[in-house]
């Protein structure tokens, strides 16, 4: 999902006092000049700093792992990334350098390569051409002992942090028994697969990318696995992928020597809605305090609803529409949750703190819809207690695309996402 905002003083104070800015200052070769957390809150915490280096100033990115993030624990180490980054040491793909790490105290130290994240319609014709230039290299010339060697070792792997990061959920594990099932088999030639490309996750100059950042899901895959994430990860930031099919024929496709099976495409866009679903439950039952986790609430309704719509595309079963709940004209308590929410437009006006302002208004944003929605909660509670799991999947996924829509009926404008069709290769 990509580094989320940091969530407060507690979290700063962690991360500025480990340490990492003597150890930045060690490996960097000089003293630290400027320090500046970017982020904190995912796995990964992100510093940024200039250390004064008898050839100059250079700016320098920490990255380290704290321990207590959703996917500590798992098979998505901080060393296993670093060895990401080691391996395209050599290789034509902008990506910042890796120039230290300490495996004992999980923390790396990365290159700060210039631009912004700003995303724009000419940007996506950059990250084509760059991970068409990735999915070139041979893997057999990388040094990645951690990683399997087959497209499906990826999904197996999020199976197992599925299992061991969050509760047991009902649509999650079917998604998994339906995607082994439908299984499209092994590409002509694995690759590296980035794991986590799109908006936020690329750095741009004047509409030229300079860096692929993030490689935390960096895997040995399918190369139309890096182009569903694409069409995932835009989806979840609003954003639209005008001539998609034209422009991955164009820039990707010649740079990678791969044709992009549509069929194939729509398999791995499955897979890759499910690994963010995964990845918002594991925020949400990951018991640290202080973070925020108001963003994975937020796209959770659409995302079930998007995983459940995959799958049954996948089991060709035809979705019917779910019918709208309805609820009395009040219950008690609705006045103080309209009042609450009216309160923090007042609230927002003396937060000065940015993180803390844009936490705000996700809190105004998430209590306004429900304030409005309240009366349909005893609904919906009723209608799903009396719908036993059935036994057949057509049914099954009927019944999770109907508590989905029941999600997104509380928090209507959060899971409008659900019902926005994925960009494909065979149309614009």
């Amino acid at each position: 999902m990509g580094p989320a905002e940091h969530g407060g003083c507690a979290l700063t104070a962690a991360v500025t006092g480990s340490g990492l800015r003597e150890w930045v200052a060690a490996v960097g070769g000089g003293p630290v000049q400027s320090w500046e957390l970017l982020a904190a809150g995912n796995s990964r915490s992100l510093v940024a700093a200039r250390v004064a280096t008898a050839r100059g100033p250079v700016e320098v990115v920490a990255r380290s792992d704290d321990g207590d993030g959703p996917f500590s624990g798992t098979e998505l180490t901080l060393p296993r990334e670093a060895a990401v980054y080691r391996a395209l040491g050599g290789v034509d793909v902008r990506t910042p350098r890796l120039l230290g790490v300490d495996e004992d105290r999980r923390r790396m130290l990365l290159s700060r390569e210039p631009g912004t994240a700003d995303w724009s319609d000419e940007v996506l014709d950059g990250l084509l051409a760059e991970l068409g230039r990735l999915h070139a290299v041979d893997v057999g010339t990388l040094d990645l002992p951690e990683m399997g060697r087959c497209a499906r070792d990826d999904l197996e792997l999020w199976a197992r942090i599925a299992a061991r990061t969050g509760p047991p959920s009902p649509l999650v594990e079917l998604a998994f028994a339906v995607l082994r099932d439908h299984f499209p088999g092994e590409p002509e030639r694995i690759v590296l697969c980035h794991g986590d490309a799109g908006p936020g996750n690329v750095l741009q100059r004047d509409g030229r990318v300079t860096a692929l950042l993030d490689w935390e899901f960096a895997h040995l895959g399918d190369p139309v696995d890096d182009l569903a994430w694409i069409t995932a990860r835009a989806l979840l930031h609003g954003l639209q992928l005008p001539g998609f099919a034209e422009r991955v024929r164009a820039e990707y496709e010649p740079r990678a020597g791969v044709v992009v099976d549509p069929d194939r495409l729509a398999y791995w866009q499955a897979v890759t809605l499910l690994r963010n679903l995964v990845s918002c439950h594991a925020a949400l039952a990951n018991p640290v305090r202080g973070r925020d986790r108001l963003l994975h609430l937020m796209l959770m309704p659409g995302l079930e609803r998007l995983v459940v719509g995959a799958l049954a595309d996948l089991e060709g079963v035809a979705l019917r529409p779910t019918p709208a709940p309805a609820g009395p004209d009040d219950l008690p308590g609705g006045e103080v949750l309209r009042e609450i929410a009216a309160a923090l437009d007042d609230l927002l006006g003396s937060v000065a703190d940015a993180d803390a302002h844009q936490r705000g208004r996700r809190m105004r944003l998430l209590l306004r819809q429900f304030a409005q929605t309240w009366v349909l909660a005893p609904d919906i509670a009723r209608a799903e207690q009396a719908m036993p799991p059935a036994p057949d999947r057509a049914t099954r996924l009927q019944q999770l695309a109907d508590a989905a829509e029941h999600r997104i009926a509380l928090f209507p404008r959060t899971g409008a996402i659900g019902h926005h069709p994925l960009a494909t290769m065979e149309g614009p």
